[in-house]
């Protein structure tokens, strides 16, 4: 499972990726690292990746992501 963790190093959200062999018990991957964090200055998610969907496509895994970006007047545009 996919999901978004808040203020990943005090201040904005990342991607991160759980597993279960029984859909009921659930443990962080990655060491709890996350998996996709969010984007340099100007990207489209350099606050915070948002919204993951991902596919297994012909043994590869793809994502796609939403995004939120800074803006000058506040966090989050």
């Amino acid at each position: 499972m996919w999901y978004v963790a808040g203020y990943y190093h005090g201040e904005y959200a990342a991607v991160g990726l759980a597993v279960s062999e029984d859909g009921i018990h659930w443990k962080c991957a990655n060491n709890g690292q996350p998996v996709f964090d969010p984007g340099p200055p100007d990207a489209f998610d350099e606050a915070c990746p948002e919204g993951p969907c991902v596919i297994h496509d012909n043994g590869t895994w793809k994502m796609w992501c939403s995004g939120l970006m800074k803006s000058s007047d506040g966090p989050l545009r």
